[in-house]
């Protein structure tokens, strides 16, 4: 059962916490990010190379605002 589970999972240390919340993607941001990849593609391997890359983050699209728990 479901409380069986989250009993053993929790007597050996594994708990669960609240999902962070992601930035919404709008269509507008996925239109300018596409946009950016086609002009980029076809970049070299050095060119990448003088890339410096400061923050990265993950954005979702579609979810809803529904809670959800992760282990």
């Amino acid at each position: 059962s479901i409380t069986t589970i989250k009993r053993i999972l929790k007597n050996r240390g594994i708990t669960n916490w609240h999902a962070k919340r992601r930035s919404l993607l709008t269509e507008a941001h996925a239109a300018k990010q596409l946009a950016w990849c086609l002009a980029h593609r076809r970049w070299t391997i050095e060119e990448w190379g003088l890339v410096a890359w400061s923050d990265e983050c993950s954005v979702e699209r579609g979810r809803g605002k529904r809670q959800e728990w992760v282990f």
